[in-house]
């Protein structure tokens, strides 16, 4: 087993440059499968809603973020503004990514979205969302809490999610993002 300082250690120079969302994926692939031990305060739910647990900032602007989610928990459709690989270290999860229909402003809305593909991800499966296609929602599948790992190519305080107005259409608001716990191991 991994400890997560090596962990962190060995993630932070993929951070660096255009290729690094295939880099973190791809070293995601190779060494979740092995195990990395996540201390307990960064694996602890929030029973309201999913729990996010700052772990580590790094010299490139990267985050890394644990993700904890309770029974039932998930997010709307929304989207980063940057790059995001998200790693299931426990339990199982379902990510719908969303594809823009026809031509719309995304920062005037509204805009319509169709449901492009669904992936459920178990332990050791990684992804990577890449702008500007990167619209999607993330649920817990499982009655037990399931853990991800997301590093953003930045710091993630904010998001813009995408409200039902009816017939398919969608509104866009920013919301701002708030940390659970926010004392990093790194950074």
């Amino acid at each position: 087993m991994m400890t997560i300082e090596r962990f962190l250690q060995e993630i932070g120079p993929l951070t660096l440059g255009a290729e690094a969302p295939l880099r973190v994926r791809d070293y995601f692939q190779a060494a979740i499968p092995q195990g990395v031990d996540l201390p307990g305060r960064f694996t602890e739910p929030d029973g309201t809603q999913y729990a996010r647990h700052l772990l580590a900032r790094f010299s490139s602007g990267a985050t890394a973020i644990v993700m904890v989610w309770g029974k039932g928990q998930g997010t709307p459709i929304h989207d980063h503004g940057m790059w995001c690989v998200e790693g299931v270290f426990r339990g199982k999860i379902e990510v719908v990514r969303y594809d823009l229909v026809g031509e719309a402003d995304v920062q005037g809305g509204p805009v319509r979205l169709r449901a492009a593909e669904t992936i459920h991800a178990s332990v050791g499966e990684a992804g990577a969302l890449i702008p500007p296609s990167d619209y999607h929602t993330i649920q817990n599948m499982l009655a037990t809490p399931s853990v991800t790992v997301h590093i953003y190519g930045g710091e993630m305080d904010r998001a813009k999610i995408f409200i039902p107005e009816g017939g398919g259409r969608y509104r866009m608001e920013e919301q701002p993002l708030q940390y659970t716990t926010s004392a990093p191991l790194l950074g």
